[in-house]
């Protein structure tokens, strides 16, 4: 359809109503981290223990990745982490719950001497948030809980980013650091609503995983606008309500 669209230009000298402009597929990265793989989300949810009484309604359940920065990572970033598709093993350290809203998990690299960048004081794991609460919060726990010997998981992850694509108008010049970034005013019109993912990439319609676990995570991504979470709901635990 968009080559269909330019080549009409690039054959026609008029002005043709509604292709005015050459048009091209873009990229939107929503955040860079290190991902994580289904079979290990599974066994990092049961490290919840969610107070009683709580429906699973007023939830989101994720353990998907490690933030490494929200927003498409810059080369010397990159090059901390080893760039895209670089894997690395993790080891659960403890838990914590924010508030009663973010319930996470705290992370430390195997060997401890491993590079690693993370925005957060620390890696930390989102492992579920409450109607309301945003991942960015979770940088703010600082009272962690040991965990039992049999809790400390030990994980490997892949350096990746939660992308979706968009249709654009081609901008003359543009970087390609600058076109990760969606304009409003530039954005196709397709007569089809767009979804503004949450922040921490909890919301995976339409999009793809680059370099990591994608094709598993986009079907996972299509059971949250059901109601259907990650993980098996039978492992995650209810406890008393945290304070």
């Amino acid at each position: 359809m968009i080559n269909g669209h330019n080549a009409s230009l690039r054959d026609s000298n008029s002005n043709i109503p509604g292709h005015s402009n050459r048009l091209q597929i873009k990229r939107t990265i929503f955040f860079t981290g290190y991902l994580i793989s289904p079979q290990d989300t599974n066994n990092l949810l049961t490290l919840i223990s969610l107070p009683p009484n709580m429906p699973d309604s007023d939830l989101k359940f994720l353990a998907n990745n490690i933030l490494i920065t929200p927003r498409p990572a810059q080369k010397s970033i990159l090059d901390k982490v080893g760039g895209i598709g670089a894997k690395q093993i993790w080891q659960v350290t403890g838990t914590a719950v924010f508030e009663n809203k973010i319930w996470a998990a705290r992370v430390t690299p195997i060997p401890p001497s491993a590079p690693y960048y993370t925005d957060n004081p620390t890696p930390i794991i989102v492992l579920a948030l409450r109607k309301g609460a945003k991942p960015i919060d979770a940088g703010r726990i600082q009272n962690w809980q040991p965990v039992a010997s049999d809790k400390q998981f030990v994980f490997e992850t892949v350096v990746g980013e939660k992308v979706q694509l968009r249709i654009e108008k081609e901008v003359a010049g543009e970087e390609e650091y600058q076109s990760l970034f969606a304009t409003k005013k530039n954005i196709w019109n397709s007569g089809k609503r767009r979804y503004a993912p949450e922040e921490g990439g909890e919301d995976f319609r339409g999009q793809s995983q680059r370099n990591g676990y994608g094709n598993d995570e986009n079907r996972r991504g299509n059971n949250h606008q059901n109601g259907n979470f990650r993980g098996n709901n039978q492992n995650r635990g209810r406890g008393p309500a945290n304070s």
